[in-house]
């Protein structure tokens, strides 16, 4: 039997993710899975006590922004619209971020956010269909005729109204959800992960802080000693931060604070840069100095989910080592708790320095 847990930061208890069961439990991965953000959308866990509330909630979602004739940047823009208009803080940043991913543009984004209808950069066709959603929004009761015969002179289908009309109303009633239960950010709901699959293992959290800000320290070495959580880490002595595949870094250890090796202390390893993105993915393998890498990689993966949040996984992964070495040593080498203190360091150390 699912339990609900009573939080400071909601005003009714939720079902988290590790304790929903049954049909919730069902749902939850199901809106998991289409999101991909590495947890459940807040909104979504509001109504988890009453799985009839939160597959209506779903099923409404998914009518908005999962099928349809208009284009989702359209529907991204009524719900930001809306969102602003409600005053809704945590959906204008969801559905801003959104909107960021459907490709609509820096200037569009920023503008939808902020900017006056009148000054949006959109065009007059999209302008007076946002104008009509905000009477929606405040004076519905006003709409006339008239209002809906111009949108179909200037090229709007009745398909096409009725599905803006269909989105500005069901996100009214989302909108309205989230403020009355004191949500404010995303991720708020969202609690440390630490994943196991195959040979991979992760540990993820929100970290408040700019995507950029975070990059920088997990791409600068010497910073790697500050965020360590296995207390192996010593020094980087002369490294730079890293900017491109290919470049190496040496780090002097020791293995002692792991303990899985009886007489092993001191030693150094030199690390290649495997993969970079910046202020998205760096990823790097690691071999003893002089000797060929052991196919193991370690990783900061960073989702940004608005301007000063993200999601942050520190991830290991030894896909392609040798059967020798899996019979030699336990894998992963570094225990995903000690992974999922290095990324509460980094939240700690990222918040800091953003402030």
């Amino acid at each position: 039997m699912q339990t609900s847990e009573v939080r400071d930061d909601v005003r009714l208890p939720i079902v988290s993710e590790s304790a929903a069961t049954g049909e919730t439990a069902a749902l939850y991965a199901e809106i998991r899975e289409h999101f991909r953000l590495g947890f459940v959308p807040d909104v979504f866990q509001l109504p988890g006590s009453r799985p009839s509330f939160l597959g209506t909630l779903w099923a409404g979602y998914r009518s908005m922004f999962a099928e349809g004739v208009l284009p989702r940047a359209t529907k991204e823009h009524i719900a930001t619209l809306v969102a602003r208009d409600a005053g809704c803080r945590y959906c204008v940043d969801a559905h801003v971020l959104f909107l960021d991913l459907v490709g609509a543009g820096p200037e569009v984004v920023d503008a939808a956010r902020v900017a006056s209808i009148d000054d949006m950069p959109i065009d007059d066709k999209l302008r007076e269909l946002l104008r009509f959603v905000q009477r929606i929004d405040h004076q519905a009761y006003k709409i006339v005729d008239a209002d809906l015969d111009h949108l179909r002179e200037i090229g709007w289908a009745d398909d096409e109204l009725l599905e803006a009309v269909w989105t500005a109303c069901l996100f009214n009633a989302i909108v309205r959800l989230a403020d009355t239960f004191g949500l404010y950010r995303i991720g708020q709901l969202a609690t440390p992960t630490e994943s196991v699959c195959g040979d991979r293992v992760s540990a993820t959290r929100r970290v408040a802080a700019a995507a950029h800000a975070i990059f920088l320290l997990v791409s600068d070495p010497a910073r790697h000693v500050d965020i360590d959580g296995s207390r192996m880490l010593q020094a980087a002595p002369d490294a730079r931060p890293l900017t491109a595949v290919g470049q190496t870094f040496d780090m002097d250890m020791d293995r002692r604070p792991l303990g899985d090796i009886p007489n092993m202390a001191e030693y150094k390893v030199r690390c290649t840069v495997t993969q970079l993105i910046p202020d998205r993915l760096i990823e790097w393998t690691v071999r003893a100095v002089g000797k060929p890498p052991a196919g193991h990689v370690y990783g900061w993966q960073i989702e940004p989910l608005t301007d000063d949040q993200c999601l942050v996984s520190n991830y290991c992964d030894w896909t392609n080592i040798s059967n020798e070495l899996r019979a030699k040593f336990r894998w992963p080498v570094v225990p995903v708790d000690r992974l999922q203190h290095s990324v509460e360091n980094l939240g700690r150390i990222a918040t800091r320095v953003d402030e």
